[in-house]
């Protein structure tokens, strides 16, 4: 994992990814290129909307490589955000060949209660899953639970996205 916001709920030497205890805000991730880690930015916050992580900032960031061991299965993937920037990244070979764990698979993703935000000016490509295991694909999965996101897509690119049927 490249950068991770949230709790590790074991304490050991391995990773098990849990809600963030305490509140961050104003969380910049900018210039950074991501090569050869399975995600990129994973932000998981509190899912009640007076913890959640605010005024994040995901931008001008690579993330993905050519061979299949350097790609990504999910670039960047937040949940729970109040108040988000995704803007200006270079995303290319987003892969996934297993059906292990239980990862979201996107270039973007936006998951649980997260609201505010604008994903702009991201230009996607090579997005490919080689396995048919009835999730979807895509180069940006919205999939945030809020009635009222207020979330604004803009002005991205997102091509070659490929899947097998499920």
């Amino acid at each position: 994992m490249g950068v991770y916001v949230g709790k590790d709920t074991l304490a050991n030497n391995s990773l098990n990814i849990g809600a963030a205890a305490a509140k961050v805000k104003n969380l910049t991730v900018s210039n950074v290129t991501f090569l050869n880690v399975k995600e990129g930015v994973y932000i998981l916050d509190n899912s009640t909307a007076s913890s959640a992580l605010q005024n994040v900032v995901v931008e001008k960031s690579t993330f993905g490589g050519t061979t299949n061991d350097e790609r990504t299965i999910t670039a960047i993937y937040v949940s729970n955000l109040n108040g988000f920037t995704i803007n200006k990244n270079n995303i290319t070979g987003v892969y996934r060949s297993h059906n292990s764990g239980d990862l979201g698979f996107a270039g973007i993703q936006v998951a649980g209660n997260s609201t505010n935000g604008t994903i702009s000016a991201n230009n996607i490509n090579k997005v490919e899953k080689t396995v048919a295991n009835g999730s979807g694909i895509a180069g940006i999965n919205l999939s945030s639970t809020s009635t009222n996101t207020n979330i604004t897509v803009v002005n991205n690119f997102v091509l070659d996205v490929t899947g097998p049927g499920n």
